[in-house]
């Protein structure tokens, strides 16, 4: 069918609609004025996605209800009558309950909708399809959850086989009791109830992927659910999720995605997802940008859409007011995601350097989650680093490794704390060797571990075999290639060695003022012929690179004197350097 064929069929729908109304009005046919109107505010609500008039025919349908429950008061007590009031309550209870529901989940008007599912029940108690949404409203908008459980409990008591408020109450207990093990016999007994139901069949393969993690009979599930609706957007754009993070099957993820967005092109969570695997999996930047963009414009509250695209524009883009915005966007949408606050925090700290919003964001992710690792050990390197509290920061570190103890990065850093702050070495040192246990291969703790035995314990042999294997496991990393061309000058005397060294970490980063630096005082020291200009070129482009490098100006300040003969520049960059010291407290 195409466009204009369908929206003449929803013209003629909506003229059936108004004539139903029309004749019901006129007391002519079968359908009462609340069934022809309430019908209309359904249809209204649901297909056109006109809500203002939905709610207009809704209001009109709540007064024929009234008008309609005057009536049958005042109607006799024969059997017919009494069979009629069934028919006409029956009807009441159902379009009451279409409008609850439309008013908790359209108009956000949570009070109202309860005093309509609590109108719903007193004419009916045992309405079971009434129990399961009134139970849903007391979990999802009052966080209710034990008078939930009631409701639920009550609507199936009602109505055993309801394969929808069975899964309902699956979800309940999957999501809010944490309870899988009644979560899935929920959605059994809805399937055994309707075997070919797509909620319960995908609820329930959801439940055995995510969850249970058995993957066969997720599978199962997941095709079950898609053979009894192939147009169900939820059931295939999970499926397609399960085939990427489970199967691998990234071709056919591909295709289960874009045949959920052809039939949905606004679901939001297929959208996400389908960005997620482009981003993770194909390293497709650009398409995952679009599809995160998407992602938002169906639903600007999707928080995990929101926190990629920031996460993207971050770390692959550079675009940092762009990542900011959409960090801030995912935490207005969620405000207690720990993730999101963490990565926020640490967007401030190292890129934005707002250490005091930094700390906030530090403090509100540990509230959210006190057991996340990574955010203690952010939180850690802020405190030590730009803090200086150096009692809190420890607190951190070990917090992070209590939680996990093969958290190499916080057991470096620990260590590196223990051994630079307070000195204790035998502490730093066993810290070290569990950081390289857990992570051999780790480039910076290999190294400091490396900077440890050499200045610490003294231990040459040791330290040279460390900081080998810290190159070997990165070879562009410019520190430790830096500390080792030192190591190697102080040790061996082996200037050529160390100038080997300071070169790989010049190709690596042809800005690093260290090993910038140190080259030139290796030139002039040991080079037979002095590449004067060459030195001073050196050192000055240091200086003007890193202005606060006070090892770099006190060689340039003895260059200038020494070389040069220029004593007042000698004497500025001299005062410099302790005017830097006195600041720093050293």
């Amino acid at each position: 069918m195409n466009v204009a064929d369908f929206q003449r069929q929803l013209e003629e729908t909506e003229k059936g609609y108004l004539r139903d109304i029309e004749n019901a009005a006129k007391g002519v046919g079968k359908i009462t004025p609340v069934v022809a109107i309430g019908s209309y505010a359904r249809f209204l609500a649901e297909i056109k996605g006109d809500n203002d008039r939905a709610m207009t025919f809704y209001e009109r349908m709540e007064k024929a209800v009234g008008v309609e429950q005057k009536a049958i008061a005042e109607q006799t007590k024969d059997l017919d009558d009494i069979d009629r009031k069934l028919q006409v309550v029956s009807a009441h209870c159902i379009y009451l309950g279409s409008f609850a529901q439309f008013l908790a989940g359209e108009c956000n008007d949570v009070d109202r909708a309860e005093d309509m599912y609590q109108r719903v029940l007193s004419l009916n108690p045992e309405d079971a399809l009434a129990l399961g949404n009134y139970a849903t409203l007391l979990h999802r908008y009052r966080k209710k959850y034990d008078e939930a459980e009631k409701y639920f409990n009550l609507a199936i008591k009602a109505h055993p086989s309801h394969a929808s408020i069975l899964v309902k109450f699956g979800n309940f207990k999957k999501h809010v009791k944490r309870d899988y093990k009644g979560a899935e016999a929920c959605y059994v007994q809805a399937i055994g109830a309707n075997p070919s139901n797509p909620d319960a069949l995908g609820n329930y393969a959801v439940l055995l992927h995510g969850t249970l993690q058995r993957y066969d009979d997720a599978d199962t599930y997941y095709r079950r659910a898609i053979e009894a609706d192939g147009t169900h957007v939820n059931n295939i754009g999970n499926y397609a999720l399960f085939l990427a993070d489970v199967k691998y099957d990234y071709e056919e993820a591909e295709r289960m995605y874009k045949k959920a967005i052809g039939l949905d092109p606004k679901h939001a969570n297929s959208l996400y997802n389908y960005g997620v695997m482009l981003d993770s999996t194909k390293k497709d930047y650009k398409s995952a940008e679009k599809y995160y963009r998407l992602a938002v414009s169906a639903n600007r509250k999707h928080a995990f859409a929101l926190y990629n695209l920031a996460v993207l524009l971050e770390e692959v883009k550079k675009d940092y007011d762009g990542a900011e915005k959409y960090f801030q966007l995912s935490i207005e949408a969620n405000p207690n995601d720990p993730l999101s606050l963490g990565d926020y925090a640490s967007f401030l700290k190292n890129i934005k350097k707002e250490f005091d919003k930094a700390e906030e964001m530090y403090k509100r992710s540990l509230k959210a989650d006190p057991t996340s690792a990574a955010v203690h050990y952010n939180y850690a390197n802020l405190l030590k680093h730009t803090r200086k509290n150096y009692e809190s920061a420890e607190h951190h570190y070990r917090r992070a490794i209590q939680l996990d103890e093969t958290h190499a990065d916080a057991l470096g850093n620990l260590a590196n704390l223990l051994a630079d702050v307070y000195k204790k070495y035998d502490d730093a040192e066993s810290f070290y060797r569990k950081a390289i246990r857990v992570a051999p291969k780790h480039a910076d703790n290999l190294g400091n571990f490396a900077d440890f035995m050499s200045d610490v314990r003294k231990e040459v042999n040791l330290a040279s075999k460390l900081y080998k294997q810290a190159i070997e496991a990165n070879p562009k990393h410019p520190y430790n290639l830096h500390n080792y061309a030192q190591f190697v000058l102080t040790t061996r005397h082996d200037y050529r060695a160390a100038e080997k060294l300071l070169r790989q970490a010049l190709e690596a980063d042809p800005n690093d003022g260290s090993c910038m630096s140190l080259l030139a005082m290796i030139m002039w020291e040991y080079y037979e012929e002095q590449p004067v200009d060459k030195v001073q070129e050196l050192l000055e482009k240091v200086h003007v690179l890193h202005p606060k490098d006070t090892t770099n100006m006190v060689r340039l300040a003895s260059f200038y004197e020494q070389v040069k003969g220029d004593k007042r520049k000698a004497k500025e960059l001299t005062s410099k350097v302790e005017r830097i010291k006195k600041r720093e407290g050293r």
